[in-house]
Formats: structure tokens, sequence, C-alpha cells
């Protein structure tokens, strides 16, 4: 029932980054993650500054090892304030390659 009135939500306003948000929290609930990508990136497109989807998207992007894209959303929901559990931080910290100087 939630999923069925954030998507009409989503409906009567396509620019609704709550409404997405929250589609995209069902589907990751029931394991559909490429999905719960699609609708967190949707928040993200929207509100570039909703640090909650910044941050599950960082958390799943790491969970299926798209390690890169995880990255830069960890990168951006800490710049907006989001302070990662230190394990959840310091795995996506270890993830990043060492640049030569």
């Amino acid at each position: 029932i939630a999923m069925a009135r954030f998507r009409e939500a989503a409906r009567m306003d396509p620019s609704f980054a709550l409404a997405h948000f929250n589609i995209g929290n069902c589907h990751e609930i029931l394991g559909r993650l490429d999905d719960a990508i699609g609708e967190l990136e949707e928040a993200v497109a929207i509100n570039p500054d909703h640090r909650e989807a910044h941050t599950n998207l960082a958390i799943i992007y790491h969970f299926t090892k798209q390690l890169d894209k995880a990255r830069a959303h960890f990168k951006r929901a800490e710049e907006l304030g989001y302070r990662f559990h230190q394990e959840t931080g310091e795995a996506l910290k270890e993830a990043t390659p060492k640049r030569r100087r």
C-alpha cells in the first residue's frame, strides 16, 4: 500500500524527490535493487542535496560492488553532513584506489 501511495504522489508531481526516495526505499526492502537505484537516482537528479538518497545509493552501490558509484555518493553524502558508521566508511575508503603522484 505504501508504494502505491508514493507512486501516486510521484505521478501527481514528478519533481517530488521525496516520493522517488520512498519508492526507492520500498524497492530496496523488497530486494529489487536495480529498481531502488533508479528511483534513488531520480531523487538526487531532482534534488542533488538529498542526503539520505545519496546515503542509500552509496550503500546499495557498495553492496552490488559498483564501487566508483558508491564512492561518489558516499562523498556527496558526507559533504551534506552524513556520518557513516565507521565500518561502512572505512570499507568504502579502502575500496578507493590509491592515486599515484
